[in-house]
Formats: structure tokens, sequence, C-alpha cells
């Protein structure tokens, strides 16, 4: 990646890590990483756009929808997986999209337990990450 030790280091210490076991099936990726961020970590509208790349608008749209769906707490269990907030801030692909690519191609897992992990169908997995290639491989 063409990045020095010290450039990772302070990398490292500035982003945010989103653990996978937060994702629950009755709400959207977006809509669960806004929840966490705003009730587990206590970040506000404006600072979580900042950290995901996305509107402050979108943000609060988003929490909004989760709470409504979900309006218990993330119950948030040990992982050996984490999320970068900051894979998030390519928008070519969906957020879901990234945080498929990103576990597979960082974590090689495969579909099937990228699905348990974010809850999803195995399908569903299978076809954000074709639908993410194509996406990638268009913008080459």
């Amino acid at each position: 990646y063409n990045i020095s030790t010290t450039e990772l280091l302070k990398k490292l210490e500035t982003d945010v890590f989103i653990p996978v076991s937060i994702f629950r099936k009755e709400l959207g990726a977006l809509e669960t990483i806004c929840k966490y961020l705003k009730e587990n970590r206590n970040f506000n509208n404006k600072t979580i756009a900042s950290l995901i790349g996305r509107d402050s608008k979108a943000v609060w749209h988003s929490y909004n929808m989760g709470k409504k769906k979900f309006p218990h707490a993330l119950e948030v269990l040990p992982s050996k997986y984490t999320i970068p907030a900051s894979i998030l801030k390519n928008r070519t692909l969906s957020v879901l999209e990234n945080i498929v690519v990103y576990l597979k191609q960082e974590f090689s897992l495969r579909y099937h337990e990228i699905a348990l992990l974010l809850k999803r169908d195995d399908r569903t997995i299978w076809t954000v990450y074709h639908k993410a290639q194509s996406k990638m491989e268009k913008k080459k």
C-alpha cells in the first residue's frame, strides 16, 4: 500500500473500528453502523458523517430509521473481526458492498462465513460481492 510504519500507526490510532458482532438482520448496514457509532461510541452526526464519508443528514436519517426498527441497544459481543470505518468512504460501493469486500479480501472469509457474521443470506453476500467486483472493474 506504499505506506510507512509511522503513517500506518497514525492511521490505526485515528481510525474507528466497528465490530462485526453488532450487525442485525432487522437493520440495514448503514443503520447498524450509525446506531452503533451514536449509541455505543457517543459520536455526533457530524463526526459519524466524516468518519464514514456520508452526509450528516443521511446519518441522521439512517440512525432514526434504525432506532425505529430496533429500539434496543446493540449487543457488542467479542469478535476477532472488526471493520475500519474509513473503508466506508469509498462511495463507488454501497456500505454493505464495502464491508463484504473488506471481509472477503482482508480475512479470506468464505461467503457463508461472512453471511453468518453479518446475519444475511449466503446468496445475498455472493450477489453483493460480485456486484461490487463488477463496479470496481468498471472504475478501472
